[in-house]
C-alpha cells in the first residue's frame, strides 16, 4: 500500500478515535469536569506548578507522550511487516497509550499532582508504593539510557544535526520568558522559532564548518583519544552532554525550558512529568 494512504488511515483512525472514543473515556469513564481546580491553580509556585494554556498543555504532553515505547515498538514490530508496525502505531495509540497516559494524568491530577507511586501508598500501602517507585525508577533509567544511545548515535552519524536540536535549549529559554514572564503570545515566538530550527538545519548540512563532527575531530573513525577509538569517545561525550542536559531540564522551573522545548520545537531530547491547568475533576 502506498504510503500517502497508510498516512490517510492513520489520520482518520485519530480523528474518529478523538473525537468518539477519548469523549467515551472524559464523559463516561473519568468524567471530566471544566470547573474543576487544578493543582497548578492551587500550588501554583511558577517552579512545577503552573497554570497554562490548553493550547500549550496540549502540544507539551503530545510531544512527551512520545516515549520508548512509541518510539520504538513498531521498530521491533517492522521485522514481522509493515502491517504490525502500522497497528502498532494507529490501534495501539487510541487504544492503549491514549487511555494509559489519559488515566495517569487523570489520576495525578485529583491527587495533588503526585505520582502513581505515591498514590499507590494511600490505595494499596507502603509496599505498593516502594514497588511502583521502583518500576518507575528502572522505566526512567531505561527511557534516559535508549534516548541518550539514539541521540549520540544521531550526532555522529548526522553531525549537522547538531547545532539544529541544540540552538532548542537558548530559544526555549527565549521563549518562556517572552510567555510566562511578558505575557506574549505564543504564536510568533513559535515561528521565529521553527524557522530559526529548520534554517539551522539547512545550513549546517551546506557548510561543513557548522557541522560538530567530534570523530573528525579525534583523527577520523582510526583515531585514538585517552586510549579510546575515536567513535567511542565522541558517544561518551555526547552521551554525558545529554545527562547534563537532562539535568538541568528537570530541575529547572518547568516554564522556562522544558515546556517551551516540547511545546514549539519538532525535536526533544528528554521529557519530565508536570502539573498544568487541566479539566479534571
Amino acid at each position: 500500500m502506498p504510503g500517502i494512504g497508510l498516512a490517510l488511515i492513520g489520520m482518520i483512525v485519530f480523528a474518529l478515535g478523538y473525537r468518539y472514543y477519548s469523549k467515551y473515556i472524559a464523559e463516561k469513564v473519568f468524567r471530566l469536569d471544566p470547573n474543576f481546580q487544578t493543582p497548578a491553580e492551587q500550588y501554583n509556585d511558577g517552579v512545577d506548578f503552573v497554570p497554562t494554556k490548553r493550547s500549550v498543555v496540549w502540544a507539551h504532553h503530545f510531544t512527551s507522550v512520545a516515549g520508548a515505547a512509541p518510539i520504538l515498538g513498531p521498530a521491533i514490530a517492522v521485522y514481522w511487516g509493515w502491517l504490525p508496525a502500522f497497528i502498532w502505531v494507529v490501534l495501539g495509540t487510541v487504544f492503549a497509550a491514549g487511555v494509559h497516559d489519559f488515566g495517569a494524568l487523570a489520576l495525578s491530577v485529583r491527587n495533588k499532582g503526585q505520582s502513581v507511586g505515591t498514590i499507590a501508598n494511600k490505595l494499596i500501602g507502603r509496599r505498593g508504593k516502594l514497588l511502583f517507585l521502583f518500576i518507575i525508577l528502572l522505566l526512567v533509567v531505561m527511557v534516559n539510557a535508549v534516548f541518550a544511545w539514539v541521540v549520540a548515535n544521531l550526532f555522529i552519524s548526522f553531525p549537522a544535526s547538531v547545532i539544529s536540536i541544540f540552538i532548542q535549549i537558548p530559544i526555549a529559554l527565549w521563549i518562556g520568558v517572552a510567555i510566562h514572564k511578558r505575557q506574549k503570545s505564543m504564536l510568533i515566538p513559535s515561528i521565529i522559532a521553527l524557522a530559526i530550527m529548520y534554517g539551522t538545519a539547512v545550513l549546517a548540512a551546506q557548510f561543513p564548518i557548522l557541522q560538530i563532527d567530534l570523530v573528525s575531530y579525534f583523527g577520523g573513525e582510526e583515531g585514538t583519544v585517552l586510549g579510546m577509538g575515536a567513535v567511542p569517545m565522541a558517544f561518551l561525550i555526547w552521551i554525558v552532554i545529554s545527562f547534563i542536559y537532562v539535568y538541568f531540564a528537570s530541575t529547572l522551573p518547568v516554564w522556562r525550558l522544558l515546556q517551551q522545548e516540547t511545546t514549539s520545537m519538532p525535536n526533544n531530547l528528554s521529557s519530565a512529568s508536570v502539573c498544568f491547568t487541566l479539566p479534571f475533576s
